[in-house]
């Protein structure tokens, strides 16, 4: 009896002891250790050292957009950047953006980041795959009364960063553009500008 007894409370330990190999392993994966805190990090950092790319991606078309929501609350700004026609797999693929930081004072937001980290699935795009493009929007409110010179000089910067899995590692490509403004939009900051 003493011997089942002592069997059975090693078979446990064992057990336990391969179920926390198992979690520690699981917390080592991509998802956990590319949070929204670390890419904003990222972008931040390579805003203040200008650390960009200077020529066009060659793996990928990016395509970067600004347009004006009318909205029955509020009108908005939505930042738009676009992956399609990827020349190779592009696995894992986290996407992230900060707009111009000074365009913190200039929208009613706590913040002007945005990126994908929080989705449940991996993002795969694929040459001939099913999915061939990805996008990552996020629109903020504008405020009128904070429209005025500098926002028309800085609203178009964007900051990003492309990172993603290819031939067994890791990309990560960092880009300052100035987005395209829809026409709509374009009046609307002419029309509001104090």
């Amino acid at each position: 009896m003493r011997k089942t007894f002592l069997y059975s409370i090693i078979l446990l330990l064992i057990t336990l002891q391969l179920g926390c190999q198992n979690n520690k392993s699981n917390s080592n994966s991509l998802a956990n250790e590319v949070t929204y805190t670390s890419e904003e990090k990222d972008l931040i950092e390579a805003i203040n050292k200008n650390n960009f790319n200077k020529v066009d991606p060659s793996n990928y078309k990016l395509t970067n957009s600004i347009k004006l929501l009318n909205d029955e609350d509020a009108d908005r700004i939505e930042y738009e950047t676009f992956i399609q026609e990827p020349k190779i797999p592009m696995n894992n693929v986290i996407m992230s953006f900060y707009l111009e930081p000074s365009m913190l004072q200039k929208l009613n937001t706590s913040n002007v980041f945005q990126t994908n980290t929080h989705n449940d699935e991996k993002l795969n795009i694929l040459p001939s795959g099913k999915v061939q493009g990805a996008s990552l929007a996020r629109a903020f409110i504008l405020d009128p009364s904070k429209i005025d010179q500098t926002s028309i000089h800085i609203y178009k910067t964007m900051y990003i960063k492309i990172s993603y899995d290819s031939d067994n590692k890791r990309i990560e490509d960092y880009y300052k553009v100035s987005a395209t403004p829809s026409d709509e939009l374009e009046s609307y900051l002419k029309n509001n500008t104090h």
